[in-house]
């Protein structure tokens, strides 16, 4: 029984040495734990920014092609009432075209008799 150590731990001492390791060790670790956390928020929030981002971008690239294809809708509306147009007067043309022929005929026709 005389090789029993004592576990007495009020009996326990360390030199100032040890006493300024195991705090500056401590103080280490805490630190570094809440800069992890730190940089595990900032991670988190770009990400969530990111993704925001993402979003806002999606939606405003839906809205571009909206607005792109109802330009292109008013355009081509516009285009066939043009057309339209167009060939609505061609055939005002044609019909005062042959007006004219008839008329140019009767007045031949008209000055070959007398």
């Amino acid at each position: 029984m005389a090789d029993r150590r004592n576990t007495d731990i009020t009996k326990l001492t360390f030199t100032w040495q040890v006493v300024i390791v195991i705090v500056s060790t401590t103080i280490t670790a805490y630190a570094s734990q809440w800069q992890i956390r730190s940089d595990v928020r900032d991670i988190l929030t770009r990400i969530e920014l990111g993704a925001k981002v993402e979003d806002a971008q999606s939606k405003l690239q839906t809205n571009d092609l909206a607005a792109l294809k109802s330009s292109i809708e008013a355009q081509s509306a516009a285009m066939k009432e043009s057309i339209a147009a167009i060939q609505r007067r061609q055939e005002m043309q044609q019909i005062q075209i042959s007006q004219l022929s008839e008329a140019i005929t009767k007045l031949s026709t008209q000055q070959g008799r007398k």
